[in-house]
């Protein structure tokens, strides 16, 4: 639901829980990373938000304040199978001009494949896609948060580098302390966490790839 300023970036959010999970008892957020290369090759600056997050994403451009979802019946009764088009409610191939269809929106992904350029499309992927997180009904545009920061080639909070262990395996360990979290619009407490959101920015020109392994809080070292 934010605006981020930034000529390259992608991220993902997740709820964690409708009434807030207690993190005051933990001290960090770990996570496996693997950027596709080096340590010292790496741009990347790794972002984690934790707290109540604007659920308006869609469109991704310019959120319209509206609750984009597949279930357009009114009332609404559930996920169809025939409106498995996407947020943008119209079905269309991608790159044919359909009016009103995003464009690029298309589910593809094949198990076992590499190309993972289309697993995150909601047209034709067999599930009920939503900005509605927490299933209110509603699309909920408040936003108080903890926001925490990492650069990638910095190795201030890095504890494991596979490649040192193993030439060309890239994944790496990142162990950021919650004490170095900065808040967003009066964030106060870590009493109640209701949702997460990762993202990334300074990614190079052209394609890139981002692997995330796992992420997890944290309750001591």
């Amino acid at each position: 639901g934010d605006t981020i300023e930034t000529t390259s970036w992608a991220g993902l959010m997740r709820l964690l829980s409708q009434t807030g999970n207690d993190y005051s008892e933990y001290q960090f957020v770990e996570v496996w990373i693997n950027d596709g290369g080096p340590l010292a090759q790496s741009t990347n600056t790794f972002h984690i938000d934790l707290g109540t997050i604007s659920e308006d994403f869609y469109p991704l451009v310019s959120p319209n304040g509206e609750l984009d979802t597949e279930d357009v019946d009114v009332p609404p009764n559930g996920f169809d199978w025939d409106e498995d088009v996407g947020l943008d409610a119209v079905a269309g191939i991608d790159g044919e001009g359909v009016p009103g269809d995003d464009g690029d929106d298309d589910y593809d992904f094949e198990y076992g494949s590499a190309d993972y350029s289309s697993i995150n499309g909601t047209e034709g992927n067999e599930r009920f896609d939503t900005e509605d997180l927490n299933g209110n009904g509603y699309v909920d545009t408040d936003n108080s948060y903890w926001t925490l920061s990492v650069v990638l080639s910095d190795t201030t909070h890095l504890v494991q580098d596979n490649s040192e262990l193993v030439p060309g395996n890239y994944w790496r360990k990142y162990r950021i302390p919650l004490g170095d979290a900065e808040s967003v619009n009066g964030m106060a407490s870590w009493l109640s966490i209701r949702s997460a959101r990762i993202w990334m920015d300074g990614l190079s020109p052209g394609p890139a790839e981002v692997m995330i392994g796992s992420m997890d809080i944290a309750g001591n070292q």
